[in-house]
C-alpha cells in the first residue's frame, strides 16, 4: 500500500492472507491510496499486481453511515430505496499489545495482555486463547474471556507451551499475539520473606485490656506453611487469640490483652525454598506491681526514721515515675499521706510523735496508674527516744537484743509474770527462754514476733523465782540478757516502762 503521492511500498498485513481478499483498515478518510498484491508459494513471491487506478478511503471505521440504492436506465435514474438502519463501517481489530506470563504453577499457566491498539470500528466481544505444545504446530483453542486474563489449567508439569490471544469483534478476528517463547509449566520455588515495614521498630505497644494485632505481607513460592509463637510456646486460635493466613498475608489478633500476653512473638514461615522466622515484640502496658517488700527502718531518732524499699518486680511495662508513701499511727485506721512524689527507694520521714508507734506503706506509680497493691506493711514502730547503741532495726546479717543484763523482777505469789525483750536481726534469729531445771514450754508461753519475744507464766508460785536466760542468734553472732525473778508472798503492783523492756514489776513493802 501507498498513500497519495508517497513512493514507498508498506505491507499491510502481518501474516500470509490464504484467501483472496483482506480487509485494510486504519486508513485516512478522504485520502487515495494505491495498493498490489503478490502472491506466494513455497518457491517465493511472485510479482506484483497493482489496482488501476487509486482507491479513496470514504468511510470511517466505527461511524454510523445510512445508505440507498437508485435503479437507472434510458429513460433515467429510478426512485431511490434507503436502508431503515444505519450500519456502521467495521473491520477486524488489531492484534491485543503483549503478552505476558503472569504466574505459573506444577498445572497451570496465567496469561496476561494489553488492549489492541484499534479495535477495527466495533467494540471487542472476546478474546480467544490458543495454546501449542513445543514441538508440535498445532493450535487448540483452550479458552475465551472478555476480560485481559486468563488461566489456563490442566497442563502437564514439566512440558513446555507456546501461547497466542486474538481479539474479535463483529467483523472477525485479529491477528494473534504470541508469548515470546515456549512456557515451562512448573511451581517456581520463592524463599519465603514477610515484609515488617508496616511495624515500626518491630515494636507493638498496648494498654492491658485492649486488643493488638500483628499484621504481616507475606510472600513465598510454593505458599509457606504459617506458625506463631510467644517466646516458647506456640500459639492456636482461641477465644482470645486470632490466627489468620491468606496467600499473602498473616495477623495474629490478641483479645482483652495482659501483661503476661507481651513479650517477643515469632513468625515462623515455611517451604520447600527454605524456612525464616521473623521477630515482632508486643509490650502490654499496665499499672506496676507493688514495690518488692519488706519495708526496712534505719536511723531511728525520737522524732523521725529513713524507711527503704525495693522497685517493683513488674513496672508496668513502662519507667516508674514516682513512689507513695503512707504512715498509720497506733490505734487509727486512716493512713496519713507523707509524700507522694518519690523518685528513690528511701525516705527520710520527720516531725514523728515521740513514744508513738506507726505503721509504714508505700506503693509505686507509672504513667498508668498506682500498684493495685501498696508494698507489705511494717510491723508497727515505736518511737522510743534517741537511737542509742541498746536498741537498733534490721540490716543485713546484723543481731540486736535489748542489752538490759541482770535485772530483777520482784512480784507477788499469784500474780502473773511477763519478761518483754526487743530482739531484731537479719537473718531473723532463733530465740530461746531458759531457767535451770525448768522446760519452760511446759511452765509457761513464749511469744516471739519480727522485733520482739515475750515470756509469759500465769499464777507464779516461790518455785518460779530465779534466772531467766534469752538466747538470741543467726548468722551474725549470738547475744544473751539475764532476769532475776523474786516471787513473795504480800506485794503491791507497780508499772514501769523503761529502755527497750516493758514489764510488770512488783515490788514489796
Amino acid at each position: 500500500m501507498v498513500k497519495g503521492e508517497e513512493t514507498e511500498w508498506k505491507r499491510v498485513n502481518k501474516e500470509l492472507v490464504p484467501e483472496t481478499h483482506h480487509v485494510v483498515t486504519g486508513l485516512q478518510t478522504g485520502a487515495e491510496y494505491k495498493f498490489r498484491v503478490a502472491a506466494v508459494n513455497h518457491v517465493g513471491r511472485g510479482e506484483d499486481k497493482e489496482i488501476p487506478e487509486p482507491a479513496q478511503a470514504d468511510l470511517l471505521e466505527g461511524v454510523p453511515y445510512f445508505f440507498r440504492v437508485s435503479a437507472e436506465n434510458q429513460h433515467g435514474i429510478g426512485e431511490a430505496f434507503e436502508l431503515t438502519e444505519p450500519v456502521i463501517a467495521t473491520a477486524e481489530p488489531s492484534a491485543p499489545k503483549r503478552m505476558d506470563i503472569l504466574d505459573t504453577t506444577d498445572s497451570s499457566v496465567s496469561l496476561g495482555w494489553l488492549k489492541p491498539e484499534h479495535d477495527g470500528g466495533s467494540r471487542i466481544q472476546q478474546y480467544v486463547i490458543e495454546a501449542k505444545a513445543k514441538g508440535t504446530d498445532k493450535w487448540m483453542v483452550v479458552g475465551n474471556t472478555k476480560n485481559l486474563t486468563y488461566v489456563v489449567e490442566k497442563l502437564n508439569k514439566g512440558d513446555e507451551y507456546d501461547f497466542r490471544v486474538k481479539a474479535k469483534n463483529e467483523s472477525g478476528y485479529s491477528i494473534p499475539k504470541e508469548t515470546l517463547a515456549p512456557v515451562l509449566v512448573k511451581e517456581p520455588h520463592i524463599e519465603p520473606a514477610a515484609d515488617l515495614s508496616e511495624i515500626a521498630n518491630q515494636l507493638i505497644t498496648c494498654r492491658s485490656g485492649n486488643t493488638f494485632t500483628i499484621d504481616v505481607p507475606i510472600i513465598g513460592r510454593p505458599a509457606p506453611k504459617v506458625t506463631w509463637k510467644l517466646e516458647e510456646m506456640r500459639l492456636k486460635s482461641s477465644d482470645r487469640v486470632s490466627i489468620k493466613v491468606t496467600k499473602d498475608r498473616t495477623s495474629i489478633s490478641v483479645k482483652e490483652s495482659m501483661r503476661g500476653d507481651g513479650g517477643k512473638y515469632y513468625l515462623t514461615l515455611e517451604n520447600v525454598a527454605g524456612t525464616r522466622t521473623f521477630t515482632i515484640e508486643v509490650n502490654v502496658t499496665a499499672r506496676p506491681s507493688p514495690p518488692t517488700g519488706p519495708i526496712e527502718i534505719s536511723s531511728i531518732t525520737s522524732e523521725s526514721c529513713v524507711i527503704n524499699w525495693q522497685p517493683p518486680e513488674d513496672d508496668g511495662g513502662t519507667d516508674i515515675t514516682n513512689y507513695i508513701v503512707e504512715k498509720r499511727e497506733s490505734g487509727s485506721t486512716a493512713w496519713q499521706l507523707i509524700n507522694s512524689s518519690v523518685k528513690r527507694t528511701s525516705l527520710h520521714v520527720s516531725h514523728l510523735t515521740k513514744y508513738m508507734q506507726y505503721t509504714f506503706r508505700v506503693s509505686a506509680e507509672n504513667r498508668f496508674g498506682v500498684s493495685n497493691e501498696p508494698c507489705a506493711e511494717t510491723e508497727p514502730v515505736e518511737r522510743i527516744g534517741k537511737q542509742t547503741p541498746e536498741t537498733a532495726f534490721r540490716q543485713d546479717n546484723s543481731l540486736m537484743i535489748s542489752r538490759q543484763r541482770s535485772k530483777t523482777i520482784c512480784l507477788r505469789a499469784g500474780g502473773s509474770l511477763r519478761l518483754f525483750v526487743n530482739v531484731t536481726g537479719r537473718p531473723a534469729p532463733a530465740i530461746t527462754w531458759s531457767k535451770p531445771g525448768v522446760v519452760l514450754q511446759n511452765r509457761g508461753f513464749v511469744e516471739v514476733t519480727n522485733t520482739s519475744t515475750t515470756l509469759i507464766i500465769d499464777k507464779v508460785h516461790r518455785y518460779d523465782a530465779g534466772k531467766y536466760t534469752l538466747m538470741a542468734e543467726n548468722s551474725a553472732g549470738k547475744q544473751e540478757v539475764n532476769i532475776l525473778v523474786k516471787v513473795y508472798g504480800k506485794f503491791m503492783i507497780l508499772s514501769e516502762t523503761k529502755g527497750d523492756f516493758q514489764k510488770l514489776i512488783s515490788l514489796s513493802h
